[in-house]
């Protein structure tokens, strides 16, 4: 596994890193949005938010993807994802995590390249196997560690998890925040597009939630 590039390395082309190297200060809101941070990794709503406590989680240095993260990190990873699951199906009722992991140079359906995973506060019912085409042919996994041992070199994929369970699938190109589409679609959200709308209602009110708490 690759160290990771730092920040300031990345900072003319990754707005995480640019944001982070600020203080984690996001300019729309004038402040800090983390929510949680550990040694390797920070949690923060995200821009555009799908719904009310829609949160990212995203490792300090910039690797592309989850799959990429080493051992140390993955495992710090791990630890915040499962916090802020408990946390958020508190207050919000179960949640649907996505992620595009990707390959420098490749794409594969994300819009920013510094890896991040999606929780999204979502009904009961929302079954990732439902709102995806079959020919992704989505694979069962027990961990995003079990993606990890399967995957055959450096390739895109997509990983998913919901209330049936968790599940990943090696892809050529998707469209950008192609997850986002679909679970927008899904969820009766008619703004999937985060550049459009970043600052929106679920944003703010997830803002005023979580950091207030945390």
């Amino acid at each position: 596994m690759t160290p990771g590039l730092s920040p300031q390395a990345k900072a003319a082309d990754c707005c995480y890193c640019r944001e982070f190297l600020a203080g984690y200060v996001h300019n729309d809101i004038g402040c800090s949005r983390v929510i949680a941070e550990t040694t390797h990794c920070v949690a923060f709503p995200s821009l555009g938010a799908l719904a009310d406590g829609h949160v990212l989680i995203s490792p300090k240095r910039h690797w592309h993807s989850l799959a990429a993260l080493p051992d140390d990190v993955l495992s710090d990873f791990l630890a915040l994802r499962a916090g802020i699951a408990q946390h958020l199906e508190h207050l919000y009722g179960p949640c649907v995590q996505f992620e595009h992991g990707v390959v420098e140079g490749r794409g594969g359906g994300c819009g920013i390249d510094h890896a991040h995973l999606h929780l999204v506060p979502a009904p009961h019912g929302i079954h990732f196997r439902d709102i995806l085409p079959s020919h992704l042919n989505l694979e069962t996994l027990c961990s995003l560690g079990d993606m990890r041992e399967r995957m055959s070199g450096n390739v895109p994929y997509i990983f998913v998890q919901d209330e049936t369970g968790s599940f990943w699938a090696r892809i050529d190109h998707l469209p950008s925040q192609y997850l986002r589409r679909r679970l927008a679609c899904a969820i009766g959200h008619g703004k999937w597009d985060w550049r459009a709308d970043p600052i929106n209602r679920s944003f703010r009110r997830s803002c005023e939630a979580l950091l207030c708490q945390g």
